[in-house]
């Protein structure tokens, strides 16, 4: 199994738990040892990944058990050198199969008092999963970043509901990983999971593969068709870019959430339904709501439960732990032996990600394909890989000075000789203390023309929340009777 701790708060925990401590799989094979167990039971990190016969006696009796197993030194291959009670505790995921064995020498009400939180932790592993191997695309929701933190906090207070949820963020943020986990964890998660991308079906052919027709109900229509709101019945339903659906179109959407019937095209009889709906989109709804084009009952109907999952730029420590992830996972695919400078990683730090932990995942797996055997490229060769992977589709031209063009004037002054962002690289500031002073005197210059902080966030093209967080970050004041009710 890849080495995912560095992503997870298990090994966090465990390293600081004051008693001795060891993990094994189902099977009885070492996973984990903290310092700790080492030190008291002679073994070395060389025993992970093998049946050790300290740890086999009890770990067999949990596996044959499948209970909690304690008893003292003699029934051991060998001695503890403490004297205490050995103990074996398992852990079973959601559907009752044992995933691992955790072993402790401690009191024995003392494990049970303790391994309450790691068993919570474990949980929250394989809600993810991780503890099977992994999922590249579930390390979008692992790191140590509090925002992430969250989120998994919120997968598992939601999952074991049926309440609407909205996932809103940036593209491969990893929304559709989100609500996997959520119909995962949930009490229908051995019941039908119907995945609809409302953005990738024509406008004509949507209300078609939604709620069905019946047999020559139109043109074409030489059979009946069953829609995917009832294949998905009794389990749930994702429609990712839900900002996509056609106005004409959300008033049916509308019925299925607040009544749980449909109408198949062609037929006035209600079908009674009972889904649960997941909705993900990297619009921004209130906009398009305030636009007219997504209606507002629709709006508050599928947010009852809202997730924001942030862009990479804005959880910058977990970035070097997901470049050494998939540096790890893509040497290992292309049998390759490779690593990073201090430098390059700093740089991949540094860098906004407008593609998130996918595009993140691409310069990767670029990196590992095109760098030579045992090599370590330097900041040139990865600036590459960033600019063939931009957008852009003059990718291999070096983009234009941040400096180029009409300088920015503040709106209050009309002067450029009071710009406090220098019109020319001087090496006093960085490319990002620049760029923080831009963006503050451009948020600046947005509420000069207009008061309401929400109208600034419109004339800036982002959401009022993070207008707000913007704001706080740069000390800028809200103007006077703006409360800022929009900012979650």
């Amino acid at each position: 199994m890849s080495n995912y701790h560095d992503f997870v708060d298990v090994r966090d925990y465990c390293e600081s738990y004051h008693q001795a401590l060891c993990i094994t799989d189902a099977n009885g094979v070492i996973t984990y040892m903290n310092a700790l167990y080492c030190r008291e039971t002679g073994l070395t990190p060389a025993a992970i990944g093998t049946h050790e016969p300290f740890t086999d006696p009890i770990s067999k009796q949990v596996i044959e058990k499948r209970q909690t197993v304690s008893f003292g030194n003699a029934g051991l291959a060998a001695p503890s050198k403490t004297g205490r009670f050995v103990t074996g505790v398992p852990i079973f995921d959601r559907s009752g199969r044992l995933v691992n064995i955790v072993i402790t020498l401690a009191p024995e009400r003392e494990v049970y008092r303790r391994f309450r939180e790691l068993k919570r932790l474990l949980a929250q592993q394989q809600t993810i999963r991780v503890l099977e191997g992994g999922d590249e695309r579930a390390m979008s929701l692992l790191g140590r970043d509090p925002k992430i933190k969250e989120i998994r906090s919120l997968i598992r207070r939601v999952a074991a509901t049926d309440a609407a949820v909205l996932i809103t963020g940036e593209s491969g943020t990893g929304k559709e990983v989100i609500a996997d986990c959520i119909q995962e964890n949930s009490k229908r998660a051995q019941k039908p999971y119907v995945k609809i991308n409302c953005s990738a079906i024509p406008t004509n052919m949507l209300e078609a593969e939604l709620f069905g027709y019946e047999k020559g109900s139109f043109t074409g229509a030489t059979s009946q068709k069953i829609g995917l709101f009832e294949v998905a019945n009794r389990g749930t339903i994702l429609l990712d870019e839900i900002g996509d659906i056609p106005m004409e179109l959300q008033p049916k959407l509308l019925r299925v959430l607040q009544q749980g019937e449909i109408y198949r095209i062609g037929n006035n009889t209600p079908i009674k339904l009972d889904v649960r709906v997941i909705a993900a989109t990297n619009n921004n709804l209130t906009r398009k709501m305030h636009a007219g084009q997504f209606r507002e009952d629709l709006y508050y109907r599928i947010n009852v439960f809202p997730i924001r999952v942030p862009p990479l730029r804005e959880r910058r420590e977990d970035i070097s732990g997901l470049v050494t992830y998939f540096l790890h996972e893509y040497s290992q695919r292309y049998e390759r032996t490779l690593t990073i400078s201090s430098e390059v990683m700093q740089m991949l730090v540094n860098y906004d990600w407008p593609g998130n932990v996918r595009e993140l995942q691409n310069v990767v797996e670029y990196y590992v394909i095109c760098s030579e055997e045992g090599s370590e490229p330097g900041p040139d060769f990865v600036s590459q890989i960033l600019q063939r992977n931009s957008p852009s589709p003059e990718y291999d031209q070096l983009p234009a000075p941040v400096y180029s063009g009409t300088p920015f004037v503040p709106a209050d002054t009309g002067d450029a000789s009071s710009c406090p962002v220098p019109l020319h690289v001087t090496g006093e500031k960085t490319l990002f203390e620049l760029r923080d002073a831009y963006e503050k005197l451009l948020i600046e210059d947005a509420l000069a023309q207009t008061p309401n902080s929400s109208k600034a966030a419109q004339l800036l093209g982002i959401y009022p929340s993070s207008l707000y967080r913007k704001m706080l970050k740069y000390g800028i004041q809200l103007q006077d009777g703006d409360t800022y009710g929009e900012r979650i």
